[in-house]
């Protein structure tokens, strides 16, 4: 399994479009997320005795959703052009900015 997940990393970033021009996200990934929904099975699997850690485990998925959806509404206006490249200070600069 590992390896074809690399393998699919290798070959998304060897186009030139690593990034799927226009669209939002990691669409090219979304062959690999069995991949990701093992992991995360186990992950609550093996955690889930622990109420300290489930709750860990929850919040750090809820912030996760709420980056990821300030990232999405960030692109169209205009803090994070999608055409281009930009630099992890942008990445991570444009949430920010969208909250103030």
């Amino acid at each position: 399994m590992s390896v074809m997940l690399f393998l699919q990393i290798y070959l998304n970033a060897s186009l030139l479009d690593w990034w799927g021009g226009s669209a939002f996200g990691a669409r090219k990934m979304i062959g690999s997320l069995f991949i990701f929904a093992f992991g995360f099975a186990y992950l609550f699997d093996d955690w889930g005795k622990d109420r300290k850690k489930i709750l860990f485990l929850y919040c750090a998925i809820f912030i996760a959703i709420i980056w990821n959806y300030l990232l999405l509404i960030s692109s169209p206006r205009g803090f994070l052009p999608l055409n281009e490249h930009i630099s992890l200070r942008q990445l991570y600069q444009a949430p920010i900015e969208l909250l103030k």
